[in-house]
């Protein structure tokens, strides 16, 4: 038996029951005596130029063993199938089992966009958070406020009194001061 790589572009009309006719294509290559080794959904893509009056395709890689007789009972399933818009045969030397770059870039686009999502709804739950606590400090300003608007007379009365107290040290002060300057002054002129 030889190895092959299929590639297969599914109608995007009909791209929910490309899992149906690729289960098809599975069961008649293992009939067949076959073995497929890799099967990759790699989703919704956008076409390189239009085929057929379409602009996106699913695409399916198969990497399959089987013999002539079965792969071209699956070449003719693909060439009289209106789901398939093209596909894709090559022969490989041996079996290829891991996974494909695509689908490798596929699994790591599809993991940032989930930890994107992530990020969004932390910052999302966040910002309620801190919506949530404003609001909780906004009713706790409103009730401090009601407090200080109760005592207002107090408050202002203390600061008053404060501030009277510091002008009547400095008045003294400056009092102090001008009595000494007088009174050196009184006694240069005596001295002459």
């Amino acid at each position: 038996m030889k190895h092959y790589e299929i590639v297969i572009l599914v109608h995007p009309d009909q791209s929910e029951q490309a899992t149906e006719m690729v289960g098809r294509y599975r069961k008649m290559i293992e009939d067949g005596g076959g073995a497929v080794h890799r099967e990759e959904d790699w989703g919704m893509r956008r076409l390189q130029y239009t085929i057929q009056k379409t602009h996106k395709a699913r695409y399916w890689l198969l990497n399959i063993e089987c013999n002539d007789e079965v792969l071209d009972e699956l070449k003719s399933g693909f060439r009289f199938n209106d789901a398939v818009i093209r596909y894709m045969v090559i022969r490989r030397d041996e079996a290829i089992t891991e996974d494909s770059p695509i689908l490798k870039s596929k699994r790591k686009s599809d993991a940032e966009e989930k930890e994107r999502e992530e990020m969004l709804n932390a910052a999302k739950a966040h910002e309620a958070e801190a919506a949530a606590a404003a609001q909780a400090s906004e009713l706790a300003g409103d009730e401090s406020a009601e407090s200080a608007e109760a005592k207002p007379d107090e408050a202002s009365a203390e600061s008053d009194k404060a501030a009277g107290d510091n002008a009547d040290k400095a008045a003294e002060e400056d009092a102090k001061e001008d009595a000494k300057e007088a009174a050196e002054k009184d006694g240069k002129g005596d001295d002459k």
